[in-house]
């Protein structure tokens, strides 16, 4: 499903960096992500951390936005094989 991914973190929160070809808005995708952060609250509140999943969940604790889900970005990249593409950060 994936060609390559990283997990990373600020503070609490997790950010998954993930590269793939099956475009924009992919339900498949969308669905695996979603698990990932539904299993990773709960691994978190079995840890005893505060507020886990909170900002998944409309009912969880929060001194934020409550329910407002988790922050997304995705970047189509477009090359022609035969071309390779100079290395660039994003």
């Amino acid at each position: 499903m994936l060609l390559d991914g990283f997990v990373t973190y600020t503070g609490d929160d997790i950010c998954l960096i993930m590269s793939h070809t099956h475009g924009n808005d992919n339900k498949d995708i969308h669905q695996f992500t979603w698990k990932i952060f539904i299993k990773s609250s709960a691994l978190a509140d079995e840890c005893g951390c505060y507020g886990a999943g909170q900002d998944l969940l409309a009912d969880a604790p929060s001194s934020n936005v409550r329910g407002a889900g988790p922050g997304v970005a995705e970047i189509t990249f477009e090359f022609n094989r035969k071309d390779q593409r100079p290395a660039e950060s994003f």
